[in-house]
């Protein structure tokens, strides 16, 4: 039986968080080794007082090739309906701090691989965050990113959109149903009966990137498939 949750998927379209200065500053890191671009990062925040912390990462000692691979967005913008205004209320106030983590209804974090599918697991977390709060249970769920990549259309590992018409049409099953082999994979290798498994959304839209309209829509609706245009620095 198809599990159908009458949730709103507010897809952000794309959040562009860096200013065009930062794209020379990326391109002084090159040739830097890891611990002298960290630096030079730190160096950078500090004149800007800016708020984040830069470290090593998982992905720091990849090659500039093996990085490029796991950026996979398509910022060719798709047909997105825009949110209805109906169904993103804004709330008076809203609240100082939201982090839905603390409320249970965040999935694990994850590894793509080398493989552009970001967009993929975007949209999968955003329906697993979606489904534990409709469930009102503390019961993790883990939804099947492979499923998206293989049979969705929207993309491949070489990237994709934030589109969730597959997952208002069709849905996406457990992981169980299609593990992830972080590659483009074949849709007739899911085991069988994975779409009447599936979870689905009744509909959505995106919203724009006005910080009221996203804090609402998170507020309203959990957390949000966002696209984030990234610089080496952030590697």
């Amino acid at each position: 039986m198809k599990k159908q949750w009458k949730s709103v998927l507010g897809g952000l379209s794309a959040l562009l968080l860096l200013s065009c200065s930062v794209v020379s500053f990326g391109q002084e890191l090159r040739g830097l080794k890891v611990n002298d671009q960290i630096d030079t990062v730190k160096k950078a925040i500090q004149s800007k007082k800016a708020q984040w912390v830069a470290g090593e990462t998982s992905l720091s000692k990849l090659s500039p090739e093996e990085q490029q691979a796991r950026v996979g967005y398509n910022f060719e913008l798709p047909n997105i309906p825009p949110l209805s205004r109906s169904k993103l209320v804004t709330r008076a106030p809203l609240p100082e701090s939201v982090d839905w983590r603390k409320k249970g209804v965040v999935a694990r974090i994850k590894d793509q691989g080398q493989c552009g599918s970001c967009w993929a697991f975007a949209m999968t977390g955003g329906l697993e965050s979606y489904v534990m709060r409709a469930q009102d249970k503390e019961r993790k769920v883990e939804l099947s990113e492979q499923v998206m990549v293989s049979c969705s259309g929207a993309g491949s590992c070489n990237g994709g959109r934030l589109n969730a018409n597959f997952l208002k049409t069709t849905g996406l099953p457990s992981s169980d149903y299609y593990p992830y082999s972080a590659s483009d994979g074949d849709c007739g290798e899911a085991k069988d009966g994975w779409q009447d498994a599936s979870y689905k959304i009744d509909s959505w839209g995106s919203i724009s990137a006005n910080l009221g309209d996203m804090k609402s829509a998170l507020a309203q609706y959990g957390p949000l498939p966002t696209a984030l245009l990234v610089y080496e620095d952030l590697m």
